[in-house]
């Protein structure tokens, strides 16, 4: 049990959809029992986040319109060997409101059911983290992935990282200062297939 197998699905409007493999080395220290690997595998997994976001310009998984936040369902099978999880992302207008989030909601409920993870009473709430910096709302989606400026999401000028060929960005600028971060993230990528045509 060296290597966690992470794949990851993201949707968006229109039947697009993206397809991720990415891996990465378990840490000696987390490969003692099963439930440190599980607790090490999830917070890598909340790392990914921005390099998963701002991957292409998405729409809303249910509405179209243009999406800024992301909802992410988790399967994890840390105890086969190889350990592997799973990743769905729907890429949406608005995360804690509305017919968009209430249909996602009711998608992770089923698959929660289908898999045998209970998730929390549909009293609870989890509400989304707020928006960082200040800003009143989560950068759309097509955004750079280090400026987050919303008009290079609409601008067309963004290129995707040369060797992941997965995140992108507005410029060298940014794709530079962007590295120590991304370079994590980039080193494990292993394989992206896109469904946007």
């Amino acid at each position: 049990m060296s290597a966690l197998i992470i794949t990851i699905e993201s949707y968006g409007g229109d039947d697009k959809k993206a397809e991720m493999e990415l891996t990465s080395r378990i840490p000696e220290a987390a490969r003692a029992n099963l439930q440190l690997t599980t607790t090490w595998a999830m917070d890598l997994v909340r790392s990914l986040g921005n390099d998963l976001k701002f991957i292409y310009d998405w729409k809303c998984y249910v509405c179209e319109k243009p999406a800024g936040e992301t909802f992410y369902i988790l399967a994890a099978w840390t105890h086969l060997t190889p350990p592997r999880v799973h990743i769905f992302i729907h890429n949406l207008c608005a995360i804690d409101q509305g017919p968009c989030h209430l249909e996602v909601e009711a998608t992770s409920a089923e698959l929660k059911r289908e898999s045998g993870h209970p998730g929390p009473p549909p009293a609870i709430k989890r509400p989304s983290p707020p928006p960082p910096n200040g800003m009143t709302h989560w950068p759309l989606t097509g955004a750079c992935a280090k400026c987050w400026k919303e008009e290079t999401a609409t601008n067309g000028s963004l290129s995707r990282c040369g060797r992941c060929k997965m995140t992108r960005y507005c410029g060298r600028d940014c794709q530079v200062a962007d590295w120590d971060k991304h370079k994590k993230v980039c080193k494990m990528v292993k394989s992206v297939r896109w469904f946007v045509e």
